[in-house]
């Protein structure tokens, strides 16, 4: 029996101890440790119903990138790891979970929260929203084209990785094109106002009382999806 939770379908405080906050841009979930069975090789399920931002204050990046990675499946968004139940159903294709590290954010507040470096950061958002801005613009072109113009750079979503393999090619640049081409099609919500450094928010207010969510899967699944290249369809 495989664990598979919807973050929208339970009592999310007495179930999931996940910390919601009303922000002015929409719904923020502040969880301490999304801890899946597995590890980077997930053998559950989290799926995010909604279109809010998710704030990890003590997990461990590579393996919530792994995680997220997994969920993606080529753009399926079906497999263990972390979904999107949003982006899975959209026709258009064009909307993805983005991640990155607090410290790589450009702005000082996420949907009203302060961003402390150590955080993680996932929202639902365009595919090439490299800077989880809610836009699709040069900004996110430069990323991407820096970190292909430079080997050394870590091949993650802030760089360009849309597509979670650990490389930048031209699956990557189509994910972008496509966000950029067909961005407002498919409305996200969040848009974080005027850029201001991290190191801003590092005197910020105290960080909500973590929580923990742990999800244990009871068997691996083998079977992977078949990349379904969604703009096509």
């Amino acid at each position: 029996m495989l664990a598979k939770l919807s973050l929208r379908s339970v009592a999310l405080v007495a179930v999931c101890s996940l910390l919601c906050a009303e922000a002015s841009a929409g719904l923020v979930g502040i969880i301490g440790n999304l801890n899946i069975a597995g590890g980077a090789t997930p053998l559950g399920q989290v799926e995010f119903e909604g279109p809010d931002g998710i704030i990890l204050t003590a997990s461990n990046f590579n393996v919530i990138s792994a995680q997220v990675g997994s969920g993606y499946n080529w753009g399926a968004w079906d497999g263990m790891g972390i979904v999107s139940k949003l982006a899975r159903l959209n026709p258009l294709g064009n909307t993805a979970m983005g991640l990155m590290k607090g410290e790589d954010y450009w702005y000082g507040t996420f949907y009203g929260q302060n961003v402390q470096p150590n955080w993680i950061l996932l929202n639902y958002t365009y595919s090439g929203d490299a800077t989880l801005d809610g836009v699709v613009d040069a900004d996110d072109y430069a990323q991407i084209n820096w970190a292909y113009l430079n080997p050394s750079t870590l091949r993650t979503w802030v760089n360009g990785d849309f597509t979670y393999d650990g490389i930048i090619d031209g699956d990557d640049y189509a994910a972008i094109n496509w966000g950029y081409l067909s961005q407002g099609a498919e409305p996200v919500q969040y848009s974080p106002g005027s850029p201001l450094a991290v190191g801003a928010a590092s005197q910020s207010a105290p960080v909500p009382e973590p929580g923990t969510l742990v999800l244990l899967g009871c068997a691996a699944i083998g079977a992977v999806a078949v990349w379904r290249r969604r703009m096509g369809r």
